[in-house]
């Protein structure tokens, strides 16, 4: 059940009223409800398991808790028979929901790679990479004391489900979001009307943006040879802003439905590409993945007792080796960043290239370099740098990259600019309204960029509501397109 299908928009005209009728107590399970019937829509049999992940790392979380509590209340307790106990839970969780993702994600890439003559071509269940994230950052927040666990495994299980966020996120701690869900919702205008302005806008970021540059990266890519180098740079240019509409735009939808039912959950991009270094764009495109990597991976790694031990045995040697450990660091992060998302080469070589830029900023850093450069210079520079990071997850092969980077390099103009911009799939129509869309996207970004965008006042969202249909109905390109990022 896609965001933008219409099924979907009749399943929120029936669930909204539904919830405003009942009493607060009631609420949550009805959501519980409403998100396992939505998941069953992609498939019924992956219902197995979202429940073995829900019912694992529950009964895994009591486990730890339960030690936790003895180890405070007894401190004359074998303390290293209960860190080992401890340590074992939270092993078996990894081991049963990371196992999991690699024998839905990794065991083609293997089939493929040893030659076997049978290549498994299993189905990944749907959201199973964000879900599976969410309940080991509670089961991890659990071991370090953070959190307490939830002792009603329905409670837990809308934790783990909740529909809005359940398929690409954003990725929700469990101190952040679970409360929500308990607290009285009672109907709020402006609450209400804020979240369906939300949504429309993330409507016309897909419909009327992402998936109208779709056609025209879609006939450059599989017909690079057939344009001049300038036209494949523009289609980098614009596979970047196609992601970012398509992608973002889910979140928005996502973050705007979750506000129609009082619930608030965490924005994953914060106008990422008016960031002036690599390292700042990553704290603000899919904010929850990186965070999540970056507390329950980076950080025990950096600070385990292995790397402590390298850190103090080149303390007093030279500046660049001090940088080991955190290089190292970063590149193994990143390294798993890309197998999170999939058994495709394209998809690690993305992602390390991230991890290189990353690195060397810090060197840039370090030795002041450039630090006199234009801030504009700077955002533009860091969006080139990142517009290639995000091409890699586009092509077919790193052989086709090397092709199309070859043509924009050796054959920048080979033809007539105009007619390969003017495409059957794409016309001078398209352009216009593509141009007009990024124009009014890269606009209400910098606003937020520089915090001067407002939307609470009541009059000014229902103004935005008509003019965003108004564009999203003449508009839109309407179709059964799915979401680039929920393949992964």
């Amino acid at each position: 059940m896609l965001f933008t299908s219409l099924t979907f928009i009749i399943f929120l005209f029936i669930i909204f009223p539904i919830y405003f009728a009942l009493p607060n107590k009631s609420k949550w399970i009805f959501l519980l409800v409403c998100s396992y019937i939505y998941y069953s829509f992609s498939n019924p049999v992956f219902l197995i398991f979202l429940l073995i992940s829900t019912i694992s790392t529950y009964v895994i979380g009591i486990k730890i808790n339960k030690l936790n509590e003895l180890e405070e209340k007894n401190s004359s307790c074998n303390t290293k028979k209960i860190n080992f106990k401890k340590k074992f839970y939270l092993i078996l969780a990894l081991l049963l929901n990371l196992g999991l993702i690699f024998c839905f994600k990794q065991t083609k890439f293997i089939s493929s790679s040893l030659n076997f003559s049978m290549i498994l071509n299993i189905a990944v269940p749907l959201g199973i990479s964000y879900y599976t994230l969410q309940v080991l950052g509670y089961t991890i927040d659990i071991y370090r004391k953070i959190i307490k666990p939830e002792n009603n495994i329905a409670k837990y299980a809308l934790f783990v489900s909740y529909f809005p966020q359940f398929v690409m996120g954003p990725i929700s701690r469990f101190n952040e979001l679970h409360h929500q869900f308990f607290e009285k919702h009672n109907f709020n205008k402006e609450q209400f009307i804020y979240g369906i302005r939300r949504m429309l806008w993330g409507f016309f970021k897909k419909l009327v943006i992402a998936d109208r540059i779709d056609a025209f990266v879609n006939i450059t890519c599989s017909n690079f040879n057939d344009f001049s180098g300038l036209i494949l740079m523009l289609t980098i240019i614009l596979y970047s802003f196609q992601l970012y509409a398509d992608f973002s735009g889910y979140m928005d939808i996502a973050i705007g439905v979750s506000n129609c039912f009082g619930i608030n959950i965490q924005e994953n991009f914060k106008s990422p590409f008016f960031s002036k270094s690599v390292q700042e764009f990553w704290t603000r495109w899919h904010i929850t993945l990186y965070s999540w990597f970056r507390d329950y991976v980076f950080y025990s790694i950096l600070y385990s007792k292995y790397f402590k031990k390298i850190k103090k045995f080149l303390k007093n040697r030279s500046d660049l080796l001090s940088m080991f450990p955190m290089i190292i660091s970063i590149l193994i992060v990143w390294f798993l960043v890309g197998l999170w998302h999939g058994s495709q080469l394209n998809y690690i070589a993305t992602c390390l290239y991230d991890g290189i830029c990353i690195v060397i900023y810090l060197f840039i850093c370090k030795y002041n370099l450039f630090k006199n450069l234009n801030s504009y210079l700077k955002t533009i520079f860091t969006f080139i740098f990142i517009s290639f990071g995000i091409f890699i997850l586009k092509v077919t092969s790193l052989t086709e990259l090397i092709n199309i980077l070859h043509k924009i390099v050796t054959s920048p103009i080979s033809g007539n600019i105009m007619a390969e911009l003017n495409l059957p799939v794409f016309s001078f129509y398209d352009w216009s309204i593509t141009i007009f869309g990024i124009i009014v996207l890269l606009l209400v970004d910098f606003l937020k960029y520089k915090n001067k965008f407002n939307m609470t006042n009541l009059k000014i969202n229902y103004v935005a509501i008509y003019v965003l249909l108004f564009f999203i109905i003449t508009c839109g390109k309407f179709g059964e397109t799915t979401f680039i990022y929920i393949k992964f």
